[in-house]
């Protein structure tokens, strides 16, 4: 996490998707931007279980 917090001021804001940590609601939207609430309707709309979702990315 602190080697996170170095890199932040050189970053562009964005992430890889496979490096997300997704620890806050911020983290999440760095990697899906404007979709994020269309994406998370989305989800719940046809996983309201949850089946196919990771961890990361529950809304």
């Amino acid at each position: 996490r602190s080697t996170w917090d170095a890199l932040k001021p050189f970053s562009t804001g964005g992430v890889y998707i496979n490096f997300a940590g997704f620890d806050n609601d911020a983290e999440r939207h760095s990697l899906l931007g404007r979709n994020q609430e269309r994406l998370d309707r989305i989800r719940r709309d046809y996983d309201p279980d949850g089946l196919f979702e990771a961890a990361a990315l529950r809304p």
